[in-house]
């Protein structure tokens, strides 16, 4: 994901940084915005580590690693806890102006992480090929090179770059249908959202929808889905 957001000169975040204690009063609620930024990179976190073990029902996993896998799932939990609870408090109990830093700061971040992530992925191998690191493309070639290297697929080597250019090549319709691929987007997107949404409703501050354009609708438009059993219209 590349941060597509950039400060003029008179913005606040751009100001002098003072020392915690001119700014937030005592020195502890300096790391409420540490809390929100883990927070927010504890929500894509998560999720991939719930993918680890996708479907149990339609896969033959070792039950001690499912096992496993779900403890630390639940041990995780205490992460949302500890990073938004006690960063909300810390929050609330600073000084206005520490407050306007720290909204701002995590307006910003929370719109990079919805402009790296509720793209369809066509959109995600055209940026791709014009540079720019997304995390899904790299995270997939990387996992591909890798099981290509493992003996049990030498007799199935294929060539990434040329498959992922016949992937560019297809037509990718402009909907997350209810099944397959399609789900997992909307279930990825709808549980983004709310995270986010909760995060930003408690700081009320707005999204800025002229920067954020049609992935600002997606975010929106996944929130009021009614039900995850219907298709999804990308904007």
């Amino acid at each position: 994901m590349e941060l597509r957001n950039q400060l003029p000169s008179s913005h606040p975040l751009t100001a002098p940084v003072h020392p915690p204690e001119r700014v937030t009063g005592p020195p502890e609620l300096h790391h409420s915005e540490g809390r929100y930024l883990r927070y927010i990179s504890n929500v894509d976190l998560k999720q991939v580590e719930s993918y680890l073990l996708e479907s149990p029902e339609d896969v033959d996993y070792e039950p001690l690693a499912y096992q496993i896998n779900q403890g630390h799932l639940h041990d995780e939990a205490r992460h949302y806890t500890t990073s938004f609870d006690i960063g909300l408090a810390m929050y609330r109990s600073a000084e206005p102006s520490a407050q306007a830093f720290i909204r701002e700061l995590i307006r910003l971040t929370m719109e990079d992480y919805i402009a790296g992530t509720f793209l369809h992925f066509p959109e995600m191998l055209e940026l791709s090929n014009r540079g720019r690191v997304c995390l899904t493309i790299s995270l997939g070639q990387n996992s591909l090179a890798m099981a290509l290297n493992h003996p049990e697929f030498s007799d199935r080597q294929v060539d990434i770059d040329q498959l992922y250019r016949e992937w560019a090549a297809m037509e990718w319709g402009k909907v997350l249908p209810p099944v397959g691929p399609g789900l997992l987007a909307q279930k990825r997107w709808r549980y983004i959202a709310l995270q986010f949404e909760r995060l930003r409703s408690e700081m009320q501050f707005e999204f800025d929808s002229e920067h954020l354009g049609n992935l600002l609708q997606r975010y929106e438009g996944i929130l009021a889905l009614e039900s995850l059993n219907e298709p999804f219209v990308l904007s």
